[in-house]
């Protein structure tokens, strides 16, 4: 099955898994914006499995998924080119590293919402590459 969906919102749902993810992904691979905040049980696999089956997502609300890190994260950085606007509240996970790789992956990257404690060195280079932050 297909579906042109072009975006969709799981949000605060207990009962989306990594396989729900999986399933969106394959039926929607023209899918350009997904709301999965909250969602508790997601893993490192939903985004993985985002970065290799909806290369044209280009807004990610991720704000509140925990167990989310840097694995995850990385893969999309590396294969979504087409990111302008991403949620990681709450991703306590993910370090510096990886958000200064979402940086130089994701050239439309417009938006990131992050972490408080991001790093001063991130900080400035997000500034000088123009992104609001």
């Amino acid at each position: 099955m297909y579906m042109k969906e072009k975006q969709t919102s799981v949000f605060s749902s207990q009962t989306v898994t990594d396989a729900s993810i999986r399933q969106i992904a394959a039926i929607c691979p023209k899918l350009q914006k997904l709301c999965i905040s909250k969602c508790a049980e997601l893993s490192d696999l939903s985004l993985m499995t985002l970065s290799q089956n909806n290369l044209l997502l280009n807004t990610l609300e991720a704000s509140g998924c925990r167990n989310f890190t840097d694995i995850g994260f990385q893969a999309l950085g590396k294969n979504c080119k087409y990111l302008e606007r991403m949620d990681l509240k709450e991703c306590n996970q993910i370090t510096d590293l990886t958000l200064a790789q979402l940086v130089t992956g994701c050239p439309s990257l417009e938006k990131l919402n992050r972490l408080p404690n991001t790093g001063h060195r991130l900080r400035q280079k997000i500034l000088v590459q123009g992104l609001y932050c």
